[in-house]
């Protein structure tokens, strides 16, 4: 194929799009639900913020597998969110057991039935 003599041919290698938004941004939820699972009110924005790295981890997990490309990002996104979801159970049976108890100690001596 011969080309014309005032012509330039450009080869232009773009590269292919990585797909990684959805596990960054479960990476990044997670990690974020995370650490604000540790503050004692403020965590309970980590209520809504777990399950939604959960999800966002499982549908860019589901997507890696299928597209082969690296699920560490997604698994990241994953354990995070469930770790942060775990301490948020941990806070609410505490916090359960913690009012349960003030009720309990508070109807014995209204009562007087305490030692």
């Amino acid at each position: 194929m011969e080309t014309a003599p005032n012509t330039t041919t450009v080869n232009v290698n773009m590269p292919e799009a990585s797909g990684g938004g959805l596990a960054t941004a479960s990476m990044v939820i997670g990690i974020i639900g995370l650490i604000l699972a540790f503050i004692p009110i403020i965590g309970f924005v980590s209520w809504i913020l777990a399950p939604l790295a959960i999800i966002f981890g499982g549908i860019a997990l589901f997507g890696a597998i299928r597209e082969g490309r690296k699920l560490g990002s997604s698994i990241a996104g994953l354990v995070t969110g469930l770790l942060a979801l775990l301490l948020c159970i941990m806070w609410g049976a505490a916090f359960t057991a913690a009012v349960s108890g003030a009720t309990a100690a508070n109807s014995e001596a209204a009562t007087g039935n305490g030692a």
